[in-house]
């Protein structure tokens, strides 16, 4: 299959919420440019929290092997004072996978149990960041 894969985001500046809308076939490459972009623009800063809709993915490439070398960068968003993400998750093998992700991710140090939550159904820009609370307090 061919990688064909647009990872667009905007940052809401009045929320202090990225949204993304990943495309196509999401490899880990993918990922690992759109955190390190968003980090090398000062975009995620203390209280920073992310939505993804991914509705528009058709597959996401990556096992827990190569999610594992996720933990750098997902240190140094923490470090910055990223609070979380919540994840738009129509199709069931995403829901997994994004569960996968946030398992490794709440096992570095200073991070919390629910900083990547996966959804169902979509939800507004200016619930995320109660959403995530309200799965913490839930965990």
């Amino acid at each position: 299959m061919a990688h064909v894969s647009s990872f667009q985001y905007q940052h809401h500046t009045d929320l202090n919420v990225i949204e993304i809308r990943p495309t196509g076939v999401v490899e880990l490459s993918d990922i690992l440019s759109y955190a390190r972009e968003v980090l090398a623009k000062d975009l995620v800063v203390e209280g920073t929290v992310e939505y993804y809709d991914l509705s528009g993915m058709t597959n996401l490439s990556l096992d827990y092997r190569s999610a594992r070398s996720l933990v750098e960068t997902l240190s140094e968003w923490l470090a910055r004072g990223w609070q979380g993400s919540v994840y738009f998750t129509p199709e069931p093998y995403q829901f997994g996978m994004i569960r996968m992700i946030g398992g490794i991710a709440e096992n570095i140090e200073g991070a919390s149990d629910g900083v990547m939550v996966p959804r169902r159904q979509p939800i507004a820009l200016d619930q995320v960041r109660n959403f995530i609370n309200e799965r913490r307090r839930i965990l």
